[in-house]
């Protein structure tokens, strides 16, 4: 409803997104930077850094806030946020009331961790070197640790918001305590991106956007330059020129830069506030982890059984450390995660015909999430396998089919457009040799299928190998650094197998196993050759470029069915089921299982971070 409340709050929204579009305005008509030539580093003239595209960037905001405003005020979704929140906060206000003391030695507990912290890293002076950095950093650590004992004890038996609660810690320790300022795969492209998406018009580039997105992530450590120093590099308009190779063009552009949007708009509003740029920089990593967790929040709410094996995945260092990065590998498996939820949610109420919300967040997930890299698009196979009766009519199970089928088509379109309308540019990928041919490998391939097949299945039999790649969960990237590989596969593989419940019966059919090892195996040749095609030598007899982190966005759906078995489901979770077998009532409540679970998870987190970022 449009009521006196909801005006005013819209128009309070759209003035502070005004007013900071004119502090980006005035911010660089007062404060000239000059140009910079990047050959001769020669200063060449001056330049304003924001422009009248800090205003145009404003205005878009204005316009989407608009948007999406007026069909939630329409449709009363405001009015129910606002009530629920008040609802939320009476409640918690009655309960604090109700128990003071019990509340009163939590707000104590939380105070005494960052005192005992202090008192360790005191200690811990003792045996090593007393440097201002690495005491912030270790005092940061062992505050994070025991903030995260706190929650798993507070939060026992809630996975939602045990994930939710460690999830934040340990990301703000991930991103305080690294000193090489921002970590992850091909950072330097992705923070060009980023750079080129805080703009409407034209970019501008200042040296320390420069530094980053030239400069290889091991290569450069301490402060970016800031104030006078931070000129301006050169400028170019948007679309025409670019900061970093893309390899993408038209359509795929435009699809796959969606996932640097909401870092680039963190970075436009850190700009437009004149904050340092190591500033922007950390709350563009923590903002990207922000939006992970949000989502795969969201997943765990909506899952009936398999909380605990999603968040384990989701909590693997490798998966974390990139959720707090400035790539798009967070991104694009929080979003997956989010569709596969919803859809196994619709599997396991057969009862409970499908609502046309649940049906548009679950493809707008799987849309979002596959817009990084389309080549997982057989993911999307899966939603063929819902029940008929899931729809109150047959035109809806017709229209579902048609969406999934357009879904599918529009993933690969974005893919295979750009190669017969773009004219002139080479589509190889440039990180290749020179002896690199998209062209070229496609005839190779359609003219020796079998000596094609003979070649990837080779590839795939040491790829797909256990006892090769269980450490590809668990590493630091460029660091040399592995946390507790062999634990985590197997918490993982225990998880899988024990956080089952009665609903589990309608996917523990055979055909769905089957179905679902299809598209697994289907989209691991689908990716393995596109590296063998944009990245491997034409008619080599090897395939470059398949790392074993591409398996990480299959492995929740994966082990999710095919780790499913009806003996398990008997009881209300084969946990519960080995419980009562043994006559232990007292762990029925799941709190043990959810401390040792998130309790591993965290050691795993902890460990990598202490041997990763606090001794370089």
């Amino acid at each position: 409803m449009f009521n006196k409340r909801n005006i005013i709050t819209l128009l309070i929204i759209i003035v502070s997104l005004l007013l900071i579009g004119v502090s980006n305005y005035f911010f660089a008509d007062s404060s000239y930077h000059f140009i910079i030539n990047p050959e001769t580093n020669e200063r060449m003239g001056r330049y304003w850094v924001g422009d009248i595209d800090g205003v145009l960037m404003a205005i878009a905001l204005c316009v989407v806030v608009i948007a999406l405003w007026i069909p939630a005020a329409r449709f009363g979704w405001i009015d129910k946020f606002v009530k629920c929140l008040i609802n939320k906060a009476l409640y918690y206000k009655q309960h604090i009331a109700e128990n003071k003391k019990k509340y009163l030695f939590y707000v104590c507990m939380l105070c005494l961790i960052p005192v005992i912290a202090l008192a360790i890293d005191y200690v811990f002076s003792f045996f090593t070197p007393r440097i201002f950095g690495h005491t912030i950093r270790r005092v940061t650590f062992f505050t994070t640790v025991g903030l995260s004992i706190y929650s798993i004890i507070i939060f026992r038996g809630k996975p939602e918001k045990l994930f939710v609660s460690l999830s934040l810690i340990i990301g703000f320790l991930y991103v305080i305590t690294h000193p090489l300022l921002f970590f992850g795969f091909d950072n330097e492209v992705h923070y060009a991106w980023i750079v080129e998406e805080s703009y409407i018009r034209n970019v501008s580039v200042v040296e320390s956007d420069y530094v980053l997105a030239r400069t290889l992530q091991t290569e450069y450590f301490g402060w970016l330059p800031s104030g006078e120093s931070n000129a301006v590099v050169y400028s170019f308009p948007k679309g025409e020129g670019t900061l970093a190779w893309t390899g993408q063009y038209g359509l795929r552009m435009l699809y796959s830069r969606l996932t640097h949007i909401p870092m680039g708009l963190i970075l436009y509003f850190g700009r437009s506030l004149a904050l340092h740029p190591n500033i922007i920089l950390w709350m563009i990593m923590y903002g990207s982890h922000l939006l992970y967790t949000f989502i795969v929040y969201l997943a765990l709410r909506r899952l009936n059984s398999g909380k605990y094996l999603m968040a384990a995945i989701a909590m693997v260092p490798l998966t974390f450390l990139v959720s707090a990065s400035v790539g798009y590998d967070g991104w694009m498996k929080a979003f997956l995660l989010l569709g596969f939820a919803y859809y196994f949610y619709q599997l396991q109420t057969p009862d409970k015909k499908v609502k046309p919300k649940d049906m548009i967040i679950m493809f707008s997930a799987f849309l979002l999430g596959l817009a990084p890299r389309v080549v997982y698009f057989p993911l999307l196979l899966i939603l063929y396998n819902m029940r008929k009766d899931k729809f109150k009519t047959d035109k809806g199970y017709k229209c579902y089919l048609a969406a999934v089928t357009g879904a599918i088509i529009f993933v690969i379109g974005s893919f295979v457009i750009p190669y017969y309308t773009t004219t002139g540019v080479s589509m190889d990928d440039p990180r290749g040799d020179n002896n690199v041919s998209i062209a070229g490998q496609i005839m190779f391939i359609l003219q020796n299928p079998l000596v094609y097949s003979r070649i990837l299945l080779t590839f795939l039999k040491d790829y797909l190998n256990i006892f090769l790649s269980n450490n590809f969960i668990t590493c630091y990237i460029s660091y040399e650094h592995l946390s507790f590989p062999n634990l985590t596969i197997l918490l993982i593989l225990a998880v899988a197998l024990t956080d089952r419940c009665v609903q589990d019966k309608f996917t523990s059919s055979v055909w769905l196993k089957l179905f679902v090892i299809l598209v697994f195996f289907s989209t691991i040749a689908l990716f393995t050759t596109s590296m063998y095609i944009g990245f491997t030598d034409v008619g080599a007899s090897y395939i470059l470029g398949v790392q074993r982190r591409y398996l990480i966005p299959l492995l929740f759906p994966f082990l999710y069915v095919i780790c499913n078995f009806k003996f398990m489901s008997k009881a209300n979770n084969a946990a519960d089921a080995f419980i009562n077998r043994f006559g232990v009532e007292k762990i029925l409540n799941r709190a043990p299982y959810s401390m040792f679970v998130f309790g591993i998870m965290s050691l795993v987190l902890f460990s990598g971070a202490w041997n990763t970022f606090l001794f370089l």
